[in-house]
């Protein structure tokens, strides 16, 4: 019941920089609703509640009243003669919205605290300081805070007005306020001025410096890990890109003899900011060589958001922007440098699939994955997020469906999603009733995954984790990076790329059958194709048993992909090599 209440009486209630308002939305003379905001000039929640309703007081009771009795009403709430309450005064209060600007601000600046309202001015000069001289660097931060803070300083100021007009004392205290700020160059102290303005021998202060004074500020105990933590939550980042900050900011700290659990407040400090900043400028690959400006600035990036996190914990506890300015910013690497995937060689794509390699038997749901893009050139999350349902016929033709149909599918665009024929050798090999043979088996739903490991995976995107096994094998057999050329999954795509065009297939019929945007209009508005037109092209995809060795693996990832439940995959093992 309480809190109903409370719930009730707070309605139009806002918080903000620690100070209690009130907005409401009200009506005026005209006709029309607009909205106004006054300060309540407290951030104590019981004295806000007492001002707001006395401030919606105002508003019931003044309509009810005559035109007499409203400047009666003046009068007791402004604590001023009727005199100097002219009637166009009088007349504009009929409007809502003046009326709370005059009553409210009247009776608020004869009983809101002194000290207070002086405080509101004295205290958001220097913040409009700062942000003139381009403090904080953001641009739209300085505006906020410029925007709030002369906002918070004009309302105080009209309420000193209002309140000097009639208190000598409050006029004489702010003019002794406002001449110690204009002559605080003179004056090491508010005592020294006070003294000297009354005459007297001021007793100078020794001010203790400022390492003593953050020696005597209590501050909160956080660890590196809470801030990292609570930043992580709040980021909107993708699960792997959380896990390569967490891993980023581990390695920094660590570079620093420092760990997770230590306090914040030993890396709160541009010393150390600069450490950790020439570990990671100076930092090689395993090959010795310094890696590339991208990866630099992503671990900047991951640092930067650290510290931003750690001031918006405690603002008065910890630096962002002398710690910020530490970070270099780093130009972007030259295209020379910067690596792209490359299609696979004859070589390696014969090392891949040879027999010597176990790696296969082990996981026969990557060979199949693997075919399917030799044979469509489909992305790593197209490839291995297929279900039952997307094996179907089309036309009379055997079929891909690749469309983005389902939660755990993330087609890069539109252009992906297509029908695509399934190509001859891959069905000869096999495939199309391999498939349905394992979806009968386990009475499989046509929308489960025809990959297991696709339905067990609780990831935001379950192929880029599906696939890493595979990646991990390509760099045990010695392929993966070397002279800026990249060979992953993604290989597959560019080597089915340069496949059709050394076959003879159009661009935009290649295009077409591997998922690529052809830009411009021709291609989006004429070029055509029909189902059998496509099966035709997809066809000339074959590659020689002596590369593939298909008809070696033919029985054995049959009998693993079908009853895959007899070969249950090993923990923690690692790709062997036969002996020839």
């Amino acid at each position: 019941m309480v809190r109903k209440l409370v719930r009730k009486m707070a309605r139009g209630l806002m918080l903000r920089s620690g100070i209690f308002y009130f907005r409401q939305d009200v009506k005026g003379a005209d006709g029309k609703y607009r909205s106004i905001r006054r300060s309540l000039q407290t951030s104590d929640l019981h004295t806000a509640l007492r001002r707001l309703e006395q401030m919606k007081k105002f508003m019931r009771d003044y309509d009810d009243l005559s035109p007499e009795e409203q400047t009666d009403f003046a009068k007791f709430y402004t604590g001023g003669e009727h005199s100097q309450i002219e009637n166009s005064t009088l007349e504009k209060l009929r409007d809502k919205d003046m009326l709370v600007r005059f009553f409210y601000d009247q009776w608020m600046a004869h009983h809101a605290d002194l000290d207070e309202l002086i405080g509101t001015v004295v205290e958001n000069a220097p913040i409009i300081d700062l942000c003139r001289k381009g403090l904080p660097d953001s641009a739209l931060e300085r505006y906020n805070k410029v925007w709030q803070a002369a906002a918070d300083t004009i309302q105080a100021r009209a309420l000193l007005d209002l309140r000097m007009q009639k208190d000598s004392y409050a006029r004489k205290k702010f003019e002794e306020v406002m001449g110690f700020l204009n002559d605080s160059v003179q004056y090491s102290s508010w005592e020294e001025y006070i003294a000297l303005k009354e005459g007297r021998q001021p007793f100078i202060v020794i001010q203790p410096s400022v390492q003593q004074q953050q020696l005597k500020r209590t501050c909160p105990r956080h660890t590196i890990r809470d801030i990292m933590e609570d930043m992580l939550s709040l980021s909107k980042n993708d699960e792997s890109t959380k896990k390569r900050k967490r891993d980023d900011i581990t390695a920094i700290v660590e570079s620093q003899g420092l760990t997770l659990d230590d306090e914040y407040s030993k890396i709160n400090n541009p010393d150390t900011i600069k450490q950790m900043c020439k570990w990671v400028s100076e930092r090689k690959t395993k090959a010795g060589q310094p890696i590339l400006n991208g990866r630099k600035k992503k671990m900047f990036t991951a640092l930067k958001d650290l510290i931003k996190n750690a001031a918006n914990m405690a603002p008065d506890n910890y630096q962002d922007t002398p710690l910020l300015r530490c970070i270099p910013s780093l130009k972007k690497d030259p295209k020379g440098k910067t690596s792209s995937y490359w299609p696979y060689t004859e070589d390696m794509l014969r090392n891949i699939f040879d027999p010597k390699h176990d790696f296969f038997k082990f996981y026969p749901e990557h060979f199949i994955v693997c075919l399917i893009a030799l044979f469509s050139g489909s992305r790593t999350n197209a490839a291995s997020t297929l279900q039952f349902k997307d094996i179907t016929v089309l036309d009379g033709i055997p079929t891909l469906s690749i469309f983005e149909d389902h939660d755990k599918k993330h087609l890069k665009n539109d252009e992906t999603e297509r029908h695509l024929p399934i190509a001859k050798q891959l069905l000869d090999w096999g495939f199309v009733d391999m498939i349905k043979e394992r979806q009968a088996k386990i009475k499989a739903e046509p929308n489960r995954f025809i990959f297991t490991k696709i339905n067990d995976y609780n990831e935001e995107k379950p192929a880029d984790v599906f696939i890493r096994r595979y990646h991990t094998f390509l760099r045990q057999i010695g392929i993966g990076r070397s002279d800026g050329k990249i060979y992953t999954f993604h290989s597959y795509r560019d080597t089915v790329s340069n496949k059709l065009e050394d076959l003879g297939v159009s661009n935009s019929m290649a295009h077409k059958l591997v998922g690529w945007k052809d830009h411009g209009t021709r291609a989006e508005h004429y070029s055509k194709r029909t189902h059998e037109e496509r099966k035709v092209a997809i066809d000339k995809l074959e590659y020689s048993e002596d590369m593939l060795h298909l008809e070696y693996w033919k029985p054995i990832i049959q009998e693993r992909y079908i009853n895959q439940e007899k070969y249950p995959t090993p923990k923690g093992r690692k790709p062997k090599k036969k002996q020839d």
